[in-house]
């Protein structure tokens, strides 16, 4: 999986440049104020490789995925929106947004990768109209959908609507 060789590339990234800052690579060095900043560098790139790691063994790729998109998430919030508040200038200020922006969009790709992970290897279940096994593209009852992007969930043999009311 291409994202696993991301995720290890960023993090032997990391534990080659322990001075510049975590989470999505850049040749910024990481600020003055944050405490130990060579053991966040370092921790930020082992995880990242375990991350990778993980995303190559089926079981736990959705979960690898998920929790690095929340070490994203907690890098921008901890480093990089204090960075912007603490910035002096318009320059300063731009690249922390540039930050916080780039490093959320790696989180919400992560997120969004493990989502497609996790309901690509979850079994059917009733609400999706595949309760029979035979695929999408059936009904419960084996009627075809319509084919018209208007899917039609049917479970035993009723519309779902028709349930609900």
């Amino acid at each position: 999986m291409p994202t696993a060789g991301v995720l290890v590339f960023y993090g032997v990234d990391h534990l080659l440049h322990p001075k510049l800052t975590p989470g999505v690579p850049s040749t910024t060095p990481i600020a003055a104020w944050v405490p130990l900043p060579h053991v966040v560098v370092a921790l930020t790139g082992a995880l990242l490789i375990a991350f990778g790691i993980a995303m190559l063994v089926a079981r736990s790729a959705g979960a690898a995925a998920a929790r690095c998109g929340a070490l994203m998430t907690l890098l921008t919030v901890v480093l990089y929106v204090p960075q912007f508040f603490i910035a002096r200038g318009v320059g300063a200020q731009v690249t922390a947004i540039n930050f916080i922006f780039d490093t959320l969009l790696f989180a919400g790709m992560m997120l969004v990768i493990s989502t497609a992970i996790v309901e690509n290897a979850s079994p059917p279940n009733a609400l999706s109209g595949d309760v029979t096994g035979r695929g999408l593209g059936t009904s419960a009852a084996g009627r075809s959908d319509s084919g018209s992007g208007d899917r039609v969930m049917f479970v035993h043999d009723r519309p779902l609507a028709a349930q609900l009311a």
